[in-house]
């Protein structure tokens, strides 16, 4: 049996199995030596064997290439689904400046273990962002760490971002979780928590987990903004 055409079947057989996980790069190579095989088998007169296991690696070659194609086309919109969905998340957060608001971007949240997030809790947040830097308008990315969860099938990302806000620029800390969806093929992104860190002004937090004696970082934030009237610019 011809070499070359035993090689394109085993090339093409890993190359379709490891396709499944969007790592079929083998399917071109495949493809090239199931089809050089072939020409030598065909110029030998009889003297190779092995059309068979040519043509088996051309053709789990082309498979391992569409299925390649699908995977990565796959990751690409579901990518682009999340994208869209905290996207969502976010700016309904910020527009939740009163009790319907409120209620409505409370389903776009997952509290972190050990806090409670209150539709009224998202709606004094929003007061607060939108009070002292006026509307929201968009965000951008500057990093990103993603934790995965393997036991539960959610992942944990965290987002350095920089808030654009009618009035101001402020940099903050997106925290958001991917969770599997049993309604749809696509998983939820939800929020976790959301740190605007302002070094000027001082803090305001939203969803991160409870201080040991009962507090929590949105309460202590508001707290320092009322408390130090330096910082909002009052002489």
């Amino acid at each position: 049996m011809s070499a070359l055409a035993r090689a394109s079947a085993i090339v093409g057989a890993v190359s379709a199995t490891l396709s499944c996980l969007g790592g079929g790069i083998g399917g071109p190579l495949a493809v090239l030596l199931g089809m050089i095989a072939l020409e030598r088998i065909r110029s030998s007169s009889g003297g190779l064997r092995g059309r068979a296991a040519a043509w088996t690696g051309i053709a789990l070659g082309v498979v391992s290439l569409s299925l390649t194609f699908l995977f990565q086309w796959g990751l690409t919109s579901i990518q682009g689904s999340l994208n869209t969905q905290l996207d969502s998340d976010i700016r309904t957060t910020f527009a939740a400046i009163d009790d319907a608001g409120g209620r409505e971007a409370l389903g776009k949240w997952t509290p972190a273990l050990g806090t409670v997030l209150t539709a009224g809790e998202i709606e004094a947040f929003a007061l607060a962002a939108n009070e002292r830097y006026g509307s929201f308008t968009g965000y951008s990315v500057s990093s990103e760490v993603r934790r995965p969860n393997f036991t539960t099938g959610s992942h944990t990302l965290e987002l350095a971002v920089k808030l654009e806000f009618a009035e101001a620029s402020v940099p903050a800390i997106v925290v958001a979780k991917i969770v599997p969806s049993a309604a749809d093929i696509v998983p939820r992104m939800l929020l976790e928590s959301i740190s605007i860190e302002d070094p000027e002004r001082g803090a305001i937090r939203l969803g991160v987990a409870k201080k040991p004696d009962g507090g929590d970082a949105a309460a202590e934030a508001a707290a320092t903004t009322e408390t130090n009237p330096a910082k909002e610019g009052t002489p």
